[in-house]
């Protein structure tokens, strides 16, 4: 499942094809936040500019919007998801010229980091 998805630092735009991946990451974590649903994800991946990579099983979804100060890194889903993503998301961001910060996360989310 997570195959479909490449690894960090090449991202894909998010696509059907990344659905059984994020839908069972999103499964198991039971965010509380709309914004970590596949849906959701997929219904604005267009006004979001969504992109996807991987670290191993862990993976981070981008808005990675035209205006660089309007995009983002959602919280970093999967198995062994943690700081290390979030530094490595926010370095690459930073060095395409976006200002990094991580958005929709909520507080378990901040717990488990």
């Amino acid at each position: 499942m997570v195959d479909a998805i490449p690894q960090f630092p090449v991202l894909a735009d998010l696509g059907l094809e990344h659905r059984p991946a994020l839908h069972a990451a999103f499964r198991d974590l039971r965010p509380e936040t709309s914004e970590l649903t596949f849906t959701n994800l997929f219904i604005w991946r267009h006004a979001y500019g969504a992109r996807v990579t991987r670290f191993g099983s862990v993976i981070c979804v981008f808005s990675w919007r035209p205006d660089p100060e309007d995009s983002f890194l959602l919280p970093p889903v999967g198995p062994g998801a943690g700081v290390e993503q979030v530094r490595a998301c926010l370095d690459l961001m930073a060095s395409e010229g976006h200002t990094p910060q991580l958005c929709r996360i909520d507080r378990a989310g901040l717990e488990r980091l």
